[in-house]
């Protein structure tokens, strides 16, 4: 009986963290709905580097999206070498953010040296960088003739 008390106790106090985009689909394809250019900018990029970040992604969360408060938790944050984008670019590098693990909606398959058509939330971070999670479309760059001619239509650019 013990044993049965214990367990309720380890659930209850038990707290987890899941992902936030339940109302979106696991791995989305490119669509209408992240064409709009306010939100969302697509990248084709190289990955320069990956590096586990082992502080809070915002120290506070009052006020902010349920997406950026998943992002209290730790991230990883990623080098990118600039191939194309949809949007006008101020350097050949851009350093951005995704959960670190997929119950922190991150992104955990990027591979260092690997190319990627990657979709970017528009918004910066409160570090400055932009975000991208397993929420929205991201695929490996050789797989990708498809979408990038899908954006290259919806948005008129990317180069």
């Amino acid at each position: 009986m013990k044993l049965v008390f214990f367990f309720i106790y380890a659930l209850i106090g038990f707290t987890s963290s899941a992902c936030v985009c339940s109302d979106f689909d696991f791995m989305p394809d490119f669509t209408e709905k992240f064409m709009d250019s306010s939100q969302y900018q697509m990248v084709a990029a190289k990955i320069i580097s990956i590096e586990e970040v082992n502080e809070p992604l915002y120290a506070d969360t009052t006020g902010r999206t349920s997406y950026e408060q998943s992002l209290k938790r730790y991230y990883r944050e990623i080098k990118l070498e600039l191939i194309a984008s949809t949007h006008q670019q101020q350097t050949s590098t851009l350093t951005i953010a995704t959960g670190l693990n997929a119950g922190a909606c991150g992104v955990t398959w990027f591979k260092k040296g690997r190319k990627y058509l990657i979709t970017l939330g528009k918004n910066k971070d409160s570090k400055g960088r932009y975000w991208t999670s397993i929420c929205v479309p991201n695929r490996q760059l050789n797989k990708s003739k498809e979408a990038i001619e899908f954006i290259k239509n919806k948005m008129g650019r990317f180069e």
